[in-house]
């Protein structure tokens, strides 16, 4: 990784081969100027830092960022930052010699960073990552090194970091819950994904996407279903767009017909854990079971919900995507 760093500004050759952000949907020039920030800085090897809403797309775009990049032949390893519970963290990310936990692997285990060497390793969500996970980050990246639980030699690594985040990290750091160091090594260079309802001349094409990537023909719709869905504000974006073609394609019926979708909860969850799980029972409700609409309402990451209906034990009537 300490290349990675040290080489940030020199631009790299992909040579010759498809652009993948290309194959990217959208029109809208809000939507064109990101995409050609992220092409060009996928000539680089400098970390990227993509926020945006639940739903824009972020690891869509991390992915097009490596497949552009000279690392593209390497791996590109997603770690979805609300997963990692914090007695497994450093084990998960840095890897173990043998014999160091009962029931764990007598072979050792190779961690997700050193996973990623020679090419990208993806944070998603990456404001959900604990406070000593973001000083261990923090450390690899200056080091451009890992040191396996149990061990002493440091491995080196190369890895470009790609990291995303539907929150203000801006004002975490200003809470005291991110790392000021860790957010400027992390937003090199910044891509910021603006919302569908900023980017509104994309909502026919991304329909046209949807109906096509399911094998069906565009259906002729009235002028005044057309016009609901631009009026209509996607809190769930681009995800919730192709979420409502299949549910139309699935009931066969008018996309627009299908909206509004149901009320979010307007209250947070009250301190304590069982306040947390009532407003996550709530907020379920409210969405009809939608888990993606549920973490918006909450102010949370998806995968951190996931990782609180286990907790709780909650599950899931309806499950929708």
């Amino acid at each position: 990784m300490r290349s990675s760093i040290q080489d940030a500004e020199a631009p790299v050759d992909t040579g010759p081969g498809p652009d993948p952000f290309a194959e990217m949907v959208g029109r809208d020039p809000a939507w064109l100027r990101v995409l050609e920030i992220a092409r060009r800085g996928a000539r680089t090897s400098a970390p990227v830092l993509i926020t945006g809403e639940t739903g824009t797309g972020k690891e869509l775009v991390a992915r097009a960022i490596h497949a552009a990049s000279n690392r593209a032949k390497g791996p590109f390893v997603a770690i979805n930052s609300g997963t990692l519970l914090p007695h497994l963290l450093t084990s998960e990310l840095f890897g173990y010699e043998p014999g160091m936990f009962t029931g764990g692997n007598p072979k050792g285990r190779t961690g997700l960073i050193q996973s990623a060497d020679g090419g990208t390793l993806f944070f998603d969500e990456v404001s959900e990552l604990p406070y000593e996970a973001q000083v261990a980050l923090l450390r690899t990246l200056q080091e451009g090194e890992v040191v396996r639980v149990g061990g002493h030699k440091p491995i080196p690594v190369d890895v470009r970091i790609v990291a995303a985040t539907n929150r203000d990290l801006r004002e975490m750091v200003r809470q005291g819950k991110f790392r000021q160091d860790l957010f400027y090594r992390l937003s090199v260079i910044p891509v910021h994904l603006p919302p569908l309802r900023e980017r509104p001349r994309d909502i026919i094409p991304l329909i046209v996407h949807g109906y096509r990537r399911l094998g069906r023909p565009v259906p002729r719709l009235p002028l005044s279903s057309w016009r609901q869905l631009f009026r209509y504000d996607w809190p769930g974006n681009v995800r919730e767009l192709l979420n409502l073609v299949q549910l139309a394609v699935t009931l066969d019926e008018d996309p627009a017909e299908l909206l509004p979708l149901p009320p979010l909860p307007k209250s947070k969850a009250e301190p304590g854990p069982a306040g947390e799980e009532t407003a996550i029972r709530d907020a379920l409700d409210a969405c009809g079971g939608n888990v993606s609409a549920a973490a918006r309402a909450l102010g949370m990451g998806r995968s951190t919900l996931y990782r609180k209906l286990e907790l709780y034990g909650i599950r899931l009537k309806r499950q929708v995507e």
